[in-house]
């Protein structure tokens, strides 16, 4: 007996379809992957940058070092930008600031133009601010330029208020430390009754004046002679 063949390929008939695949699925824990992948990239990036950051501060380091190297072998101090200005400043603040009062030649012009100055200052700032009341505890002098001891006490006190009230100079704090370190000391001695002004004015109303008394001076120098030297008046 005969059995019939199946048909192929080419036997008439609808062609057979394909047999359909399932998706291809990631395998699991594969996104974690890739996510801990991308974090590491980032690290790496972060740290080839910091590693640039360090090696051009430590190229700068180096220049520093061997410029400090030719500065001391050479002898001659390096001054970066700042202290090189402040540098070129020094001569000029030490030829502007004057000097203590009685170091000036008595008389001179450079002593005159001083006790001006100081007298204006005393004037406009010290006396309407500071001297407030006049008392037998507490005298002054409306003419306290004939007070020597008067005038090195206010010029001191006058070349400590200009610098301290340069807010470049001293700061904010400037002021205060003027106020308890000069200013309270020496109206403390200059209004003490027993002070310079012990035989001046205790009444604003009656104004008087006398001048300090010279104490008499021997000079060392003029002992074999016995000379007594004839005080000095300075002002």
């Amino acid at each position: 007996m005969t059995v019939p063949s199946s048909p192929g390929p080419d036997a008439d008939g609808p062609p057979q379809q394909p047999t359909p695949q399932a998706p291809t699925e990631t395998p699991a824990g594969w996104d974690a992957q890739f996510d801990l992948v991308e974090e590491l990239a980032e690290q790496v990036a972060d740290l080839t940058h910091t590693l640039d950051e360090h090696t051009l501060a430590l190229a700068d380091h180096a220049t520093a070092i061997e410029a400090l190297q030719a500065a001391a072998s050479s002898g001659a101090p390096q001054l970066d930008d700042d202290d090189a200005h402040e540098h070129d400043r020094e001569p000029e603040k030490q030829q502007g600031a004057p000097p203590f009062i009685l170091l000036y030649d008595v008389d001179s012009p450079e002593e005159e133009a001083e006790l001006t100055a100081l007298d204006n200052w005393v004037a406009v700032v010290l006396v309407p601010t500071y001297i407030t009341q006049v008392t037998s505890r507490q005298p002054w002098c409306a003419r306290w330029w004939e007070h020597p001891e008067a005038v090195a006490r206010l010029h001191a006190l006058w070349l400590a208020w200009q610098e301290l009230t340069d807010e470049h100079a001293s700061g904010h704090t400037g002021p205060s430390i003027w106020h308890t370190n000069h200013l309270d000391p020496a109206m403390a001695r200059l209004r003490d009754p027993s002070g310079p002004f012990q035989s001046c004015m205790i009444d604003p109303k009656k104004p008087t004046h006398r001048p300090s008394p010279s104490v008499p001076v021997e000079r060392y120098e003029e002992r074999a002679a016995g000379r007594q030297a004839t005080p000095l008046a300075r002002l």
